[in-house]
């Protein structure tokens, strides 16, 4: 039976330590469905869920399992000045701040029951001065950018030491469990507001509850704000909503199972906070979710690059481009022109008797314009006349023939301009601008008005004449030559 109680007193620490464990890893779960400590009837204050980018954000730092050492003062040192420098040492957790939000995983240093200072950088010197003769103790956890602990093994360390000599205040019993008030602490710009605390020393509730008569105490934890008081036993952060505007206190403390308060330095704390809502702080706007996950990433990793901006998805659907309209150039408004404006435009022909054979386009007369056969017929019979006449002069006078024959190249000259242009085969002029009155040509003298004597033949310069029509298509001028024979 020896080595059954042998067997049990191994064992029994043993249990002990691992089902701890166990609590602090439940503890950090959130999966755990629970009743919240409070609602709002009759009460108001609320236990509300974490806000979505705490809850966004704590996955990142649940990798870390912090170390944290105190190095100096040494435990149960008794210090001989009122001025001593601290020494701390933390594994597994990159301590920053960061610059523009200035947060950042950090250090929760306690001097006594004071409230706690935040320590960004362990290298740089923390110094304590003035301090008062007698005992202190030294508190010192890891916490994330928002100020909620860690609660895994090593994260807390704890040190007590003496100025000239030791005393009874500060001095918490190490065999006794021992409560750290954390949060909340300072100013607040915006709920819900983070309620949390560090716990040592505590034993499991069913290691507790499993025999009332044993030495363990079970314990609970009651809270005050502005005298309005819940319990409760959990180890975890609790937000509350429900502070009013300006100074609130809060008030924790550590009891046992009856509600008796669990005898221990520091187990009941009270702290003053100030709440004014609509805080532009970076912790009110993370509580907001004002700051978006890929930058408020930055707070968690002090590596963190935030992602480039993907560019913006261009849509398929092709807009319908509108042409630019073209400036068409300004139309002038011409004045309407008179007929003496139009005849400077179109050069005006000088009236020369003698300027006869102007170029012009050749004319095809049309073919209702020929003669019927009859004239045909007339004329030829005429032709034939004035050849045998013309014969019969030659012949009586040679010289005189001859002079008559000189004289018959002038109606010849003048031929094409005796027949005017018929008005169809003139081309029409654009409709846009008034039609121009072709020039007035000197008409020819009626067969009538002919002087008895022919005039003096001139030479006219080399012009270049439009061919003129066939004279088979131009009827002969008979009423000339009938005029000349009969002279």
């Amino acid at each position: 039976m020896k080595w059954r109680s042998v067997v049990k007193r191994v064992l029994a620490p043993m249990l002990v330590l691992v089902l701890s464990w166990a609590m602090v890893s439940c503890s950090q779960s959130g999966s755990i469905a629970r009743k919240p400590l409070l609602s709002r009837s009759g009460n108001r204050l609320a236990e509300i869920a974490p806000p979505s980018m705490i809850q966004e954000l704590k996955q990142y730092t649940d990798i870390y399992q912090p170390q944290v050492t105190i190095l100096s003062p040494r435990s149960d040192e008794v210090l001989e000045d009122t001025q001593t420098s601290v020494k701390l040492q933390v594994r597994d957790l990159p301590l920053f701040k960061d610059e523009e939000f200035e947060l950042g995983y950090h250090l929760h240093f306690i001097l006594d029951n004071q409230p706690y200072q935040a320590i960004f950088d362990v290298d740089e010197p923390i110094v304590l001065s003035d301090l008062e003769p007698g005992t202190h103790t030294i508190r010192v956890f890891a916490s994330r950018p928002w100020h909620e602990s860690f609660k895994n093994e090593g994260a807390f360390a704890e040190t007590t030491f003496h100025i000239f000599a030791k005393t009874p205040e500060n001095n918490p019993d190490p065999h006794q469990p021992l409560l750290t008030y954390s949060r909340p602490k300072g100013n607040y710009g915006a709920e819900p507001v983070l309620l949390d605390f560090y716990l040592t020393n505590a034993p499991l509730h069913f290691v507790a509850q499993e025999n009332s008569e044993d030495a363990i105490p079970d314990w609970q934890i009651r809270c005050t704000i502005n005298g309005e008081s819940f319990t409760f036993d959990r180890w975890e952060p609790i937000y509350l909503q429900g502070l009013k505007p300006g100074r609130n206190w809060v008030q924790l403390e550590l009891l046992d199972e009856n509600g008796n308060p669990l005898p221990n330095a520091f187990n009941n704390t009270i702290r003053i906070v100030n709440y004014q809502p609509n805080g532009t702080d970076a912790l009110s706007r993370l509580i907001r979710g004002e700051i978006p996950l890929t930058i408020a990433r930055r707070l968690t990793d002090p590596n963190y690059t935030p992602p480039a901006p993907e560019p913006a998805a261009v849509e398929e659907t092709l807009e319908e481009v509108t042409p630019a309209k073209t400036r068409e150039p300004d139309q002038e408004t011409l004045p309407e022109k008179t007929g003496n404006e139009m005849t400077e435009l179109q050069p005006q022909a000088i009236p020369n008797a003698f300027d006869r054979a102007t170029e012009q386009t050749p004319v095809e007369i049309p073919a209702e314009l020929e003669q019927p056969d009859d004239e045909e017929s007339i004329r030829e019979e005429l032709a034939d006349e004035v050849k045998e006449q013309l014969q019969n002069e030659l012949e009586a006078s040679p010289s005189e023939a001859a002079g008559k024959a000189k004289d018959d190249r002038s109606p010849l000259l003048i031929r094409p301009v005796e027949q005017p242009a018929p008005e169809s085969a003139q081309p029409n002029a654009p409709d846009a601008a008034p039609q121009a009155k072709p020039p007035v040509l000197p008409s020819t003298p009626k067969q009538d008005d002919l002087p008895p004597t022919l005039p003096e033949i001139i030479e006219e310069p080399d012009i270049p004449t439009t061919p003129a029509p066939p004279p088979s298509r131009l009827p002969a001028p008979i009423p000339r030559f009938l005029t000349f024979l009969n002279r």
